[in-house]
């Protein structure tokens, strides 16, 4: 009789560089170090193509395309047992970790590394489920629209140029969150020197987003002096 147990968990957001991504690798190592079969290797995905690396030699010397990559899997097989990490471009699809074994134990241990390294490097958004955020930018988008209703019909002296600078910002949001720019499930930071602005590029356009929509509303709700 073959027994096979299947743990999947879906992970919170989060944020590594290959400094990290090695360290989980060295962890799971000892793991397989007595199973046969054995094959490490990860999937590191852009827009028009795709890398995979074996070992760490190869992965420590790679010239990448881009600094930053939302769409990478972690594999690691052995005869009896596997440890799987995936992530996804697509918004709304949370990174996964999927451990195959015959023993509870072995999948509790795998499990366990994983999730120790994933929570060190949590993003400060990690709280923010992905359908929650779905909700607040349509909502802001129908409350934009409602709003530029409303002035249209009571003929408010309210400039509808800033109304539509509201719904402008919500849309571009709207747009960079389901093309997995703005606050992305998973990310893999491929350069070792990072800069201060490009490590936080997405925690700065969203800032800067949000600036932008309150000085709107501000010019919006608060009435001006003069004139």
């Amino acid at each position: 009789m073959k027994r096979e147990i299947r743990r999947e968990v879906h992970l919170p957001q989060f944020s590594i560089g290959l400094a990290e991504l090695e360290l989980l690798w060295i962890r799971l190592q000892p793991l397989f170090a007595n199973v046969d079969g054995t094959s490490f290797y990860i999937d590191i995905e852009f827009e028009d193509e795709k890398l995979t690396f074996d070992s760490l030699e190869e992965l420590k010397t790679a010239e990448f395309p881009k600094e930053n990559s939302t769409n990478f899997t972690l594999h690691c097989h052995g005869s009896s047992c596997s440890v799987h990490l995936y992530t996804s471009l697509h918004a709304g699809s949370q990174p996964r970790l999927v451990v195959t074994s015959d023993s509870e134990v072995w999948a509790a241990g795998a499990r366990e590394v994983v999730l120790t390294v994933v929570n060190q490097n949590r993003v400060w958004y990690h709280w923010l489920r992905p359908n929650l955020m779905v909700q607040f930018l349509l909502l802001g988008m129908v409350g934009s629209t409602f709003t530029l209703v409303l002035v249209q019909v009571l003929k408010l002296s309210v400039d509808r140029l800033t109304v539509i600078g509201v719904a402008g910002t919500l849309l571009v949001l709207t747009l960079l969150f389901f093309g997995g720019r703005l606050l992305p499930m998973a990310t893999l930071r491929l350069s070792r020197k990072e800069a201060f602005w490009r490590r936080y590029s997405v925690e700065l356009t969203l800032a800067l987003a949000l600036l932008s929509a309150l000085l709107t509303a501000y010019g919006l709700f608060v009435p001006k002096s003069g004139g």
